[in-house]
């Protein structure tokens, strides 16, 4: 049999109820974080994520990384960059600067706790409905060595595998806070540092998410997403095609396809809700999807065929895969069964645009909003007009 995708415009068609049972129409969520952030890599991949695959009506997505920021530095700039864009939802992702590249000790952890129980304060002071606290990243050992001091700090620096167990610290201090706050947990480090461990059982020990051992590629970047995303709820059910064989009939009751017909084996669907595309090539997210639940948690796009022939050959753009009657009757998943398929080229449209979003963002918020009361004591003069720009 065939699939063919008759996609609508990239403009999505959003529908009132949620795939992620966190967010709620018209939302706007604030992501929250250092350099790491700042990449605009796993923010590019979490708003591309519920515009196109889990939209829901009018929620945007706005980020505000800031290089080598603290959490106390998140603290201070909060009520004047931040809060004023009305976020009801937030995350943080903070602890890699934190730890100051040092042994974990119990100052720099209460240090942290103080700071992010103030920081989900003036979130909440400021209208935020939804708060995620995110555990710290993870340190690349193979990218910079296992006993190198990181940061050129001098014997009481950590070793980077010493500085991995600081990190972990963080984020169980993070988990603690946000079970004492009532708000949500991204386990960041947890995650990454599973998917990286099997990933290198199998690609070997020296296999890297990062050129500096702290900022990751997009292999490791698309953990970050998931762990967010997950945290937001998102269910991952994409959509479901069921196929039954004899009568030669399909049909969908899933948001955002529509059946337009089955004639000789082919099925032609019309969708304005994507699969998550997966990009391919050394260090992507493709490489590092095989070792964490990536599609099988957030990317369901499924096809189930009801008395299939023992053996069946199913196409879906380019590529052809074939499936025993025993597979077809449970379910199987195009998105991860055909990572090649008609939905890339929207989805990369999408994502195009949020990078160019996010990209004038930084802009935004570090120049315009952020050094604006500098420009008020040297222009005091052009208030209105500054203001306006703000």
């Amino acid at each position: 049999m065939k699939i063919k995708s008759v996609l609508a415009s990239t403009c999505l068609a959003l529908w009132g109820v949620s795939a992620c049972a966190q967010l709620q129409k018209g939302d706007l969520v604030a992501v929250c974080g250092d350099s790491i952030t700042e990449q605009r890599l796993y923010s590019v991949m979490m708003e591309t994520y519920l515009a196109a695959c889990a939209p829901v009506e009018d929620v945007g997505l706005v980020q505000f990384g800031w290089s080598g920021e603290r959490i106390w530095g998140l603290n201070a700039r909060y009520n004047n960059v931040i809060a004023p864009f009305g976020a009801t939802v937030a995350t943080t992702s903070y602890g890699m600067n934190d730890g100051s590249y040092f042994r974990v000790n119990p100052g720099l952890l209460q240090n942290y706790s103080n700071h992010l129980v103030q920081v989900v304060g003036k979130m909440r002071d400021s209208g935020t409905r939804f708060i995620v606290l995110g555990s710290p990243s993870y340190i690349d050992t193979a990218a910079v060595g296992e006993t190198n001091r990181l940061m050129g700090r001098g014997p009481d620096a950590a070793t980077s595998v010493e500085y991995n167990l600081t990190l972990a610290a963080l984020g169980d201090t993070a988990r603690q806070a946000a079970g004492e706050l009532g708000t949500g947990f991204a386990d960041v480090h947890g995650t990454m540092s599973n998917a990286v461990l099997a990933a290198r059982s199998k690609l070997g020990a020296d296999y890297t998410f990062s050129t500096d051992g702290v900022h990751p590629f997009a292999n490791g970047q698309i953990i970050m997403a998931y762990a967010y995303l997950k945290a937001f709820g998102c269910d991952g059910d994409i959509g479901i095609i069921s196929v039954d064989w004899k009568p030669g009939t399909a049909s969908t009751e899933s948001r955002g396809h529509r059946v337009l017909g089955m004639a000789e084996g082919v099925v032609k669907i019309e969708s304005t809700r994507y699969p998550f595309y997966l990009e391919a090539g050394e260090k992507s997210p493709r490489e590092m999807s095989e070792f964490f639940p990536f599609n099988e948690d957030l990317n369901r796009y499924m096809l189930i065929v009801h008395g299939a022939p023992a053996k069946t050959r199913v196409t879906w753009g380019e590529d052809s895969s074939e499936f025993t009657a025993q597979e077809l009757e449970a379910g199987i998943n195009l998105a991860a069964e055909f990572p090649e398929n008609p939905f890339k080229e929207p989805f990369l449209a999408v994502k195009k645009a949020v990078q160019s979003k996010q990209e004038f963002e930084t802009i935004a918020s570090k120049g315009a909003i952020e050094t604006l009361p500098n420009w008020k004591k040297v222009l005091p003069e052009k208030d209105a007009e500054l203001e306006s720009i703000r």
